[in-house]
């Protein structure tokens, strides 16, 4: 039954929203306190579903720009999604009423944005005070400080995006929240948003010093947080001003897992430290890093614990002689080179072995290292992906190595 807008619908709704979002981490927090009230469920079936729907978006940080917070899909498996394309008009109706009657910030911005995202109002003004709701939502102190960080991050989106002239103000807000933040040590929160700090405003305001004030930040979270440090690093890297601060942010990568694989005891935890520094140190290209990196890993010889296990795996001698006979009458090493050549591939058919593979998946596989060691105790292959390890011992299996 589709949904036909009446007022009241609104009315219920907005109050349901006011009622849920106090105290709420965030929109999704909202949306699953709503579940249990009876005045959720006295709703009609159609305006239920569009206050579901309500929920289908949510705010996504992408960790590969910088500082950008998407408006999409929710992750969240239990929440109704659907296309902002196939949005009825009495849908957006009800949402339109609700931006004018919820008073909790935090709706008003998530209302807000659905309207802004699905085009239904994209001006720039509509687009302004979606971006300030964000602002008011960041300057709430009951808020939880991730959310207050990623509201922020998301209002800086909207006006860089647009190359609105906001976009100073919001990044000064920015700093401003990041020095606050930093100090109570919430150092997750203050990484959202030194990373829309450090990439310079587009209309080219952005100080040395306030970059400067970034890379002083991201280095005393390096310090104190140091889980973050692949997100420090590159945040490093994306606030560098010279070759000399890009260099100073790949030696940090570099020598944080270096040493953490010296003050490991664990001996595959070490081996997996030092053989991330030693791909860092190539790939940055620091290669008295990657020596030092080479060295340790060499010298870690029975520190790794690896067991071996044996397996005696009785073959018919008549089989032997059966495999070797098609060699036996080559008239030389280059004839039979050709007869091998020709034969099937002593890894089985590819085909199959995938087939196999598949067939045969081992769950543990995900679950443990797939670095392969050499005689130098060096890492000599890595795989990628459970599926590729499993191929690779099938494959190896059946040559016998």
């Amino acid at each position: 039954m589709e949904y036909e807008f009446v007022e009241t619908d609104s009315v219920r709704i907005s109050a349901l929203l006011d009622k849920h979002a106090h105290g709420a981490s965030d929109t999704t927090e909202i949306w699953a306190r709503s579940w249990s009230d009876a005045d959720y469920g006295s709703l009609a079936d159609p305006a239920r579903l569009e206050f579901d729907f309500l929920f289908g978006v949510e705010l996504q940080e992408d960790f590969t720009a910088a500082g950008t917070v998407a408006f999409e899909e929710s992750n969240v498996r239990a929440t109704a999604t659907r296309p902002f394309a196939a949005t009825p008009e009495a849908a957006w109706v009800l949402r339109e009423a609700l931006l004018r009657s919820v008073s909790d910030h935090m709706v008003r911005a998530h209302v807000a944005d659905l309207i802004l995202s699905g085009r239904r109002d994209a001006s720039p003004a509509h687009a302004e005070a979606t971006a300030e709701h964000y602002r008011t939502c960041a300057r709430d102190v009951a808020l939880e400080p991730g959310r207050r960080a990623i509201s922020l991050a998301r209002a800086n989106t909207i006006v860089r995006s647009r190359r609105m002239v906001t976009e100073a103000s919001v990044r000064e807000q920015a700093l401003e929240l990041a020095r606050e933040m930093l100090t109570l040590g919430h150092s997750h929160a203050v990484l959202t948003l030194l990373a829309l700090l450090s990439v310079p405003a587009r209309d080219g305001s952005t100080t040395s010093s306030e970059r400067l004030e970034v890379r002083d930040c991201l280095r005393g979270i390096a310090a104190t947080a140091p889980e973050f440090i692949d997100e420090i690093v590159r945040l490093l890297l994306l606030a560098a001003d010279s070759d000399e601060d890009q260099t100073a942010a790949a030696r940090l990568h570099v020598s944080w897992y270096l040493d953490s694989a010296r003050g490991e005891s664990n001996g595959i935890r070490k081996v997996y430290f030092g053989y991330e520094a030693m791909q860092l140190a190539e790939r940055y290209g620091q290669f008295d890093l990657r020596d030092d990196a080479a060295v340790f890993l060499q010298a870690a010889g029975e520190d790794v614990e690896l067991q071996t296990f044996e397996h005696d795996l009785p073959v018919s001698r008549n089989h032997l002689r059966r495999h070797l006979r098609k060699y036996r009458h080559a008239r030389d090493w280059r004839h039979a080179y050709r007869v091998f050549l020709a034969g099937p591939a002593p890894t089985g058919d590819h085909a199959k072995n995938v087939v196999q593979a598949e067939n045969g998946r081992q769950g543990l596989l995900s679950l443990v290292s797939n670095i392969s060691l050499g005689p130098l105790n060096l890492p000599t292959r890595t795989g990628t992906s459970v599926e590729e390890e499993q191929l690779h011992r099938l494959e190896g299996s059946n040559i016998g190595s």
